[in-house]
């Protein structure tokens, strides 16, 4: 049977499997000798993964089949989110951080004792990137709709619950230019909001001309961002509630292309530092030398690569393709040093070239 090489871990291993992803290369050099599968979580840091750990890893052993043969655990970068700025609900203590994986590790050891464990480090960030990668364009067809029960809105027939995260429901189901905000009843209207925004002239905001609508950040506290100094209010569709009760939008009212969401607080600085990550990385390696196991510190061998902020990183955070390159190497290696390589696995059935042209339907007799 096929060994099972499980990729464990948030957003960078969620994604791992999309186009130029670490996870994606290495299920290709992998084709013939076995398979990798993912579970992958995005925005989950090491408190999440030890509460839906056991779930996570239903359906890789089905029917009692073999265990895998190795299991990456890569958390850490949302653990170092800073606690006082706009991910700080993602913020996990450092202390706590190392026990969460001790536990993961534990888990998995004790579920499946002869599986290889790899940890792996959070990655660099680069704070100007983070900072810069939060100008992004909206795309959805027009005719927005609100869901009469005020607790989501419609679009294509598909209705969107509350959501306390923009970052959830961007881009696709955000407003383009000249798009229309309806109300689905007299007594609709968006949830969340500070009332300031009840007339398109409101004291507090830009006046609406047809451009540009500024909505102030203390006017959206349901929006999950704080310490942003503004947002347009092409953001507005997301439902909610506050303390200012609910707000009403006119009919036929116009809002812009794009939208401004700062991953900072209000003196401009990023949610993630390199400072941090490098700590929770050391944490890391700590927790794999005290445990006997083998780990990738990507937070450092990222910053050996010329120009890592830009070649490696794509906001700050997540992976360019040659980022990806760089892990997935790196993950290979680890996986050779462990037996588990092409080199020393059975093909999965008989390779093209051992078939014996005179004679094909001989190699499949086994």
């Amino acid at each position: 049977m096929r060994p099972k090489i499980v990729l464990f871990g948030d957003s960078i291993t969620e994604g791992s499997f999309g186009e130029g992803g670490w996870g994606a290369a290495l299920a290709h050099h992998f084709a013939r000798w076995a398979d990798v599968l993912l579970r992958g979580y995005s925005g989950y840091n090491t408190r999440w993964a030890l509460k839906v750990v056991e779930r996570a890893m239903e359906g890789v052993c089905p029917d009692g089949s073999a265990p895998p043969a190795a299991v990456t655990v890569f958390f850490g970068a949302n653990d170092a989110s800073l606690p006082d700025r706009r991910s700080g609900f993602q913020h996990v203590p450092l202390l706590e951080y190392q026990s969460n994986l001790r536990a993961l590790c534990g888990f998995l050891k004790e579920r499946w004792p002869r599986t290889g464990i790899i940890l792996i480090t959070p990655p660099p960030i680069d704070e100007e990137g983070r900072l810069h990668s939060t100008e992004r364009p909206c795309t959805c067809p027009p005719g927005l709709v609100l869901h009469e029960d005020e607790t989501g809105f419609a679009k294509g027939g598909a209705v969107a619950a509350t959501i306390g995260m923009l970052l959830d429901i961007m881009p696709a189901v955000l407003v383009t230019a000249d798009d229309l905000i309806e109300l689905h009843e007299e007594e609709g209207g968006l949830c969340g909001l500070n009332d300031r925004l009840e007339t398109n002239n409101a004291s507090g905001t830009k006046p609406v001309n047809g451009e540009e609508l500024i909505l102030p950040i203390d006017c959206a506290p349901s929006l999950g961002i704080s310490g942003t100094k503004e947002i347009t209010l092409c953001a507005v569709i997301l439902s909610g509630s506050s303390n200012d009760g609910k707000v009403k939008i006119k009919k036929d009212f116009n809002l812009i292309l794009t939208y401004l969401w700062d991953t900072g607080d209000s003196s401009g600085l990023p949610e993630r530092t390199n400072e941090s990550a490098g700590a929770y990385a050391k944490g890391c390696k700590a927790v794999a030398e005290e445990l006997g196991l083998p780990v990738i510190d990507i937070w450092s061998i990222m910053q050996g690569c010329p120009n890592w902020e830009k070649s490696c990183l794509s906001d700050g955070l997540h992976f360019t393709p040659y980022g990806n390159k760089v892990l997935y190497e790196e993950v290979v290696k680890k996986l050779r040093d462990g037996g588990l390589s092409i080199g020393t696995l059975p093909a999965d059935l008989p390779l093209f070239s051992s078939i014996d042209p005179n004679d094909p339907l001989k190699s499949f007799s086994n």
